[in-house]
């Protein structure tokens, strides 16, 4: 294929975490567009390499947690970055995906009078806090000035104007979309009935709010008979086995920690659960509709709210509603006429959200830019 275009996308890494999904899927899709892509990573991480059709490279600098050796880190990063970019072509459109990639992206492309896009994926009003919330403030409000911004959805968009107090310049919202694997007919259970089981998968943090799921599963009838698995790692680990066990769970058999097949327990649950604070558009919620598995959600200023039709693809709950939220997972569990009529209506909404109907308007938008 001869490339007339070219971008280069710099994301934290290849761990298959949310942004970076993402990323790698507009990576992807790009090229599938005529773009010449590479990406480029602050360290190695592998998960996503088997997943990734184009060129990666690292600037090999790991996370770091003490303020001083994170400061160090972004310095080299930014040295690092800066001589990737220089060495790349001069037409080549530099893209970030995060927050610290984002302002990596910024230093370097205005040093080096590149043309560049910032992808917005999280609610930054709620993301953010400390040093971090300043930094971004002073990034996205004065130094910025990127020749696209991208946003995963209207609610990260309407979230970044109010954060920064003033309106972005030129603007593309594209929508997560669902990764064409996650299309497949065979992510569909065809074991019979489903267990009695509640699925959640995220980072252990605050902004998933977990422990709003384990009060609300602790409440539900016969609960003993009943399974909860949250998958993921994260930082609230501790105090959320604390938690379940004041609760009466059992945090040992609720959290399991990252799974390499998230497939296997959505396909035998009866609903996956998000308790979410604030999200963009969570990848994870593609990966339980695709498999027929029902979503319950907070009801969110997010891209959630785009997908989720309530009382048909899913079912939206307030925000912190305890009551509603139990009701909801009982209704799932125990109405299997209800369930399977969610299950069906979830596989056929998330078909409605692969790449040419999301990411579309970003390849015109580089397109329009690749060529100005």
């Amino acid at each position: 294929m001869l490339f007339t275009k070219s971008v280069m996308i710099v994301v934290h890494s290849l761990n298959r975490g949310g942004v970076e999904s993402v990323a790698v899927s507009h990576a992807d899709y790009l090229v599938s567009r005529g773009f010449k892509v590479e990406i480029v990573t602050c360290f190695p991480g592998q998960g996503l390499i088997a997943d990734c059709r184009v060129k990666c490279r690292s600037m090999g600098v790991g996370p770091k947690h003490k303020l001083a050796s994170k400061v160090l880190a972004n310095c080299t990063r930014i040295l690092r970055l800066y001589k990737i970019v220089k060495n790349s072509s001069k037409s080549t459109i530099v893209i970030g995906h995060g927050e610290t990639q984002n302002l990596l992206v910024a230093i370097v492309s205005t040093l080096l009078r590149r043309k560049y896009c910032l992808t917005i994926h999280n609610n930054l009003c709620m993301d953010l806090n400390g040093i971090g919330r300043l930094l971004a403030f002073v990034t996205y409000r004065y130094l910025a000035q990127p020749s696209l911004y991208c946003f995963v959805s209207e609610s990260a968009k309407r979230s970044f104007q109010d954060f920064i107090g003033a309106a972005p310049g030129n603007v593309v919202v594209a929508m997560n979309p669902c990764p064409a694997a996650l299309l497949s007919p065979s992510r569909l259970w065809a074991g019979g009935k489903r267990k009695p089981l509640v699925v959640a998968v995220g980072r252990l943090s605050r902004q998933k709010n977990f422990g709003d799921l384990l009060m609300a599963f602790s409440r539900l009838s016969g609960n003993a008979k009943l399974q909860l698995n949250i998958l993921g790692e994260g930082p609230e680990r501790d105090s959320l086995f604390s938690e379940g066990r004041k609760l009466g769970l059992t945090p040992e058999l609720i959290f399991l920690g990252r799974v390499a097949n998230p497939e296997w327990y959505l396909q035998r649950s009866r609903c996956c659960v998000f308790t979410s604070l604030w999200e963009g558009l969570p990848i994870a919620m593609y990966e339980a509709m695709s498999t027929g598995t029902p979503v319950i959600a907070y009801n969110i200023d997010s891209g959630i709210r785009d997908i989720i039709q309530h009382d048909s693809s899913g079912i939206i709950v307030p925000v912190g509603d305890i009551t509603a939220l139990k009701a909801a997972i009982e209704r799932l569990l125990s109405d299997d006429d209800y369930f399977e009529r969610l299950s069906r209506n979830a596989q056929e909404r998330v078909r409605e959200f692969g790449a040419d109907s999301t990411l579309g308007p970003l390849a015109l938008a580089l397109d329009a830019i690749a060529g100005n």
